[in-house]
C-alpha cells in the first residue's frame, strides 16, 4: 500500500554559477533536497514549500531593519532621537510597514497552493516592531557625519568596499563575491567598532551554529 506519492520535476535544478552560504548549508545537510526544492515543478518554478511562521517573523523583521539601516545611511547614520534619525524612520517606512507586511502574509498563507490546514501569524505588526527596535538598538552606531543621498546595497555596491567603508564608517547590504572561488555573500551591515570592523547579521532565532558558520563565511569574504 502506497501511502505517499511523489511525480518527478518538470526540469531539474542546475548548480548555481555562485553558492551562497545558506545554500551550502543546504548542500552539506541533503544535496538531493536541496535540488528537489528548487527544481521545476509544472507551473511552479520551485516546490511550494508551506512557510513557517518563524521564518516569516523572520524575513518581515530583516526587511524593516534593511530599509531602516539604509535609511540611516543616507543620512549620515543619526544619533538616536534625532531629527534626522525620526526622518530616517519616516524614509524607511519603518512602523506601518510592520503592520501591512503582516496582513500581506495573511493573504498569501490562505492562497498558499499546497494542500494541509491553513495558519495564520499570531504576531502583530506592533509586536514585530519592538523586536525590531531591540534588534537595531543593539547592532545601531550612530556617527553623526554629513549625510549623503547615495544608496550602498547589494549589486550597487562598488568593488572598492574597503574604501567606502573607511570613507562612510558602516554600510548596509553590502554583496561581495570570492575571487577565486564560487562564493558570495549579502551581509546586512559591516561597520567600524572601535579599530576593528565589524559584520553584523540580523537574526530573529535563537543562536546557532549555523549562524556562527555564516559570519565566518561572510569574514572569509
Amino acid at each position: 500500500m502506497s501511502f505517499y506519492e511523489l511525480q518527478r520535476p518538470t526540469a531539474w535544478a542546475d548548480p548555481p554559477s555562485a553558492w551562497s552560504s545558506t545554500n551550502l548549508d543546504e548542500v552539506d545537510g541533503c544535496p538531493r533536497r536541496w535540488q528537489f526544492l528548487r527544481s521545476r515543478w509544472g507551473d511552479f518554478e520551485r516546490f511550494p514549500v508551506r512557510p513557517y511562521p518563524a521564518a516569516i517573523v523572520g524575513q518581515i523583521v530583516h526587511e524593516a531593519l534593511d530599509r531602516l539601516t539604509r535609511a540611516c545611511g543616507q543620512r549620515g547614520n543619526p544619533a538616536f532621537g534625532t531629527a534626522e534619525f525620526s526622518a530616517a524612520l519616516n524614509d524607511a517606512d519603518f512602523f506601518p510597514g510592520f503592520a501591512r507586511a503582516v496582513t500581506e502574509w495573511q493573504v498569501r498563507l490562505m492562497a498558499h497552493p499546497r494542500p494541509g490546514p491553513a495558519f495564520r501569524l499570531r504576531a502583530s505588526g506592533e509586536e514585530l516592531a519592538n523586536r525590531a527596535v531591540r534588534m537595531f538598538r543593539e547592532q545601531y552606531k550612530p556617527y553623526g557625519e554629513v549625510a549623503s543621498r547615495t544608496v550602498y546595497r547589494a549589486t550597487d555596491t562598488p568593488a572598492d568596499v574597503k574604501a567606502l567603508l573607511k570613507q562612510k564608517r558602516g554600510l548596509s547590504e553590502v554583496k561581495l563575491t570570492h575571487p577565486r572561488l564560487p562564493f558570495l555573500g549579502i551581509l546586512d551591515r559591516v561597520q567600524y567598532r572601535g579599530e576593528g570592523v565589524e559584520i553584523v547579521d540580523f537574526k530573529t532565532g535563537k543562536p546557532s551554529d549555523k549562524h556562527r558558520n555564516q559570519l565566518l563565511h561572510y569574514a572569509l569574504l
